[in-house]
């Protein structure tokens, strides 16, 4: 009976001590796999900035023309308009 006990004792052993190895085990690979995660995380937060910042930059892009477009019109119609005014004789 004390032989039972002794190798139930031994037996426990070495089960906790298989389960601490199976437990930094796991802590290692969580670190191994957390920091990369990590990185992707920040790098996708990074992404979506950046394409929040090219949105309103083509934004400000297509207004610009807009404006430009507007103003080669309006300076188009004022030079017409002289050109007619020299041509009358005004």
């Amino acid at each position: 009976m004390v032989k039972r006990v002794e190798e139930l004792e031994l037996e426990t052993r070495s089960s906790k001590k298989e389960l601490e190895s199976e437990k930094v085990a796991r802590e290692e690979a969580w670190a191994k796999v957390s920091v990369p995660e990590l990185e992707i995380n920040a790098a996708i937060r990074d992404l979506d900035f950046e394409r929040q910042r090219l949105k309103g930059s083509r934004g400000k892009l297509m207004l610009r023309a807009t404006q430009l477009e507007e103003a080669e019109d309006a300076a188009a119609k004022m030079q017409k308009r002289r050109s007619m005014e020299f041509l009358d004789g005004k």
